[in-house]
């Protein structure tokens, strides 16, 4: 029997590592979902492959954390197996905390996560951001081979966030496409938020929450279909907004419904800054011989153009970001163009929109000789290449610089020799200066004034020295020293 007993036990064993393996958190990812507390709020997710698992996270200033919040769990399809969710509130604007999330059936590693700045921040923190897309593969894996070096050298700048714009798997319908994006994307996800917007690629075959891009994603819902598909949050003196080209299209005319709510937005929400995203660009260069042979997607791809280009022209949207298009491509400041392929260069940053194509994170470019001078043939071009790349953008009150840089990874060869700086600016906002003072919280009221303290009696003056004696006088000492003297020597001899 004694066989059987090591059988046994061996296989209880066996089954309590499975377990225990099963509710191992992975895919562990942080993002906001409250669009105007991304200095005290944190969403937290991570995927397990059991749903007994636990959905708790220990969070706090070092890795002894200290404190504990609770969220909930859904089972999700295939390899995604159990998604959990927790959001963090009550945070510390512009600090570093530590967490850990799972629970008893099994612990992730220590991560790190930074809030951002209070909401009333006026713009007295800097703001770094990197701005990527198109990362996904040309074949069925999800994403491109090339996305996680990408990414990884787009996070080595330290950015506070990163926004995408679109197209992050080859196919939003097949699961294991976004399990290997996910793990992919592990070097990142837990210490950053990552903000996509959804490319047509993303998308499957059911809108909404059950879409999966929305069940890997931890977004703000929009106030209109309640949905994450467009959504937008606050970040200091700046917005970003995330738009939809292939959801909730609808409305009087193509993204009338879109146009609206970002219009309201923006009133909304005057800030200093002002960012677009989504995936179908406006404005883009063109490979071939419009309806006739296209390499590329053409500008107005799905008729946007008419909706959203008078908002941007309304409240003077400073950067535009699309993808869809494989290249990099950046437009003099633009306006005016309403349902038009083509928008007027006004030559100044103060009158227009800049429109930029950032469609290198991944999938397959358009890195052969004269590309590049072809697209940029499109009127108001300014820089374009063909290269893998990625977009970073400093923001310190009025002023911005923007910088474009190729990867390392690079269709035929992967060196660092291929990194470059390929496209630079600076946008300074003529705009009263914002109020960093910080001033001291007022202190206790102050009390009675106590009563005035006695005055010290005064010293009492020293008694004068007396005067050296006179001669008359050391004259009588001398004459008593010797009567003195006599009479001791007199007391002597009677006592002989």
């Amino acid at each position: 029997m004694r066989p059987l007993v090591i059988t046994v036990a061996a296989l209880v064993g066996l089954l309590a590592v499975s377990s225990t393996t099963h509710a191992q958190p992975k895919f562990v990812r942080v993002s906001w979902d409250q669009a105007d507390a991304v200095g005290t709020t944190m969403k937290i997710m991570w995927n397990t492959d059991s749903p007994g698992a636990s959905t708790m996270v220990e969070y706090g200033l070092t890795s002894a954390y200290g404190q504990t919040a609770v969220g909930s769990s859904f089972v999700s399809a295939g390899a995604l197996g159990t998604i959990h969710e927790v959001a963090l509130s009550d945070l510390e604007p512009l600090t570093t905390y530590h967490y850990r999330v799972g629970g008893a059936t099994g612990w992730s590693d220590d991560y790190t996560f930074n809030t951002g700045p209070a909401a009333d921040d006026p713009g007295c923190n800097p703001i770094r951001f990197v701005a990527m897309g198109d990362g996904r593969s040309d074949f069925d894996a999800g994403p491109s081979p090339h996305w996680k070096h990408i990414l990884g050298e787009a996070v080595d700048r330290d950015p506070d966030f990163i926004v995408l714009t679109g197209d992050q798997v080859k196919d939003g319908a097949v699961i294991n496409q976004w399990v290997n994006w996910l793990e992919d994307t592990d070097g990142a996800s837990p210490l950053l938020p990552i903000m996509p917007s959804l490319g047509n690629h993303d998308d499957d075959s059911v809108d909404g929450a059950m879409a999966l891009y929305n069940q890997v994603f931890g977004l703000p819902d929009n106030d209109v279909t309640g949905t994450e598909d467009y959504y937008y949050f606050t970040y200091g003196n700046a917005i970003f907004v995330a738009l939809s080209m292939v959801t909730y299209t609808g409305g009087a005319y193509p993204f009338q419904q879109q146009a609206d709510w970002l219009d309201k937005v923006l009133t909304e929400h005057p800030k200093t800054w002002k960012f677009v995203y989504f995936h179908h660009p406006l404005y883009t260069g063109v490979l071939g011989i419009p309806g006739l042979v296209e390499l590329n997607h053409p500008p107005n791809e799905v008729g946007q153009n008419a909706a959203l280009a008078p908002v941007f022209d309304k409240h003077h949207v400073d950067i535009v970001f699309t993808g869809h298009n494989h290249h990099y491509q950046r437009f003099a400041p633009l306006c005016c163009g309403g349902d038009a392929d083509h928008a007027t260069p006004v030559g100044s940053f103060e009158d227009g929109t800049v429109h930029v194509i950032t469609g290198g994170a991944g999938a397959l470019t358009y890195d052969l000789p004269y590309v590049p001078e072809l697209l940029c043939l499109t009127p108001g071009s300014e820089t374009c290449s063909g290269k893998h790349h990625y977009v970073v953008v400093d923001i310190d009150g009025l002023d911005l610089h923007y910088q474009a840089w190729t990867t390392s990874s690079q269709l035929t060869s992967n060196s660092e020799d291929n990194v470059a700086l390929i496209d630079e600016f600076w946008i300074t906002k003529n705009e009263v200066e914002p109020n960093c003072l910080v001033i001291p919280e007022p202190g206790p009221e102050p009390g009675p004034e106590p009563a005035p303290e006695a005055e010290p009696a005064p010293e009492a003056e020293p008694a004068p020295e007396a005067e050296p004696p006179g001669w008359l006088a050391l004259a009588a000492m001398l004459a008593r020293a010797l009567i003195l003297r006599r009479r001791r020597r007199q007391s002597a001899g009677r006592s002989m």
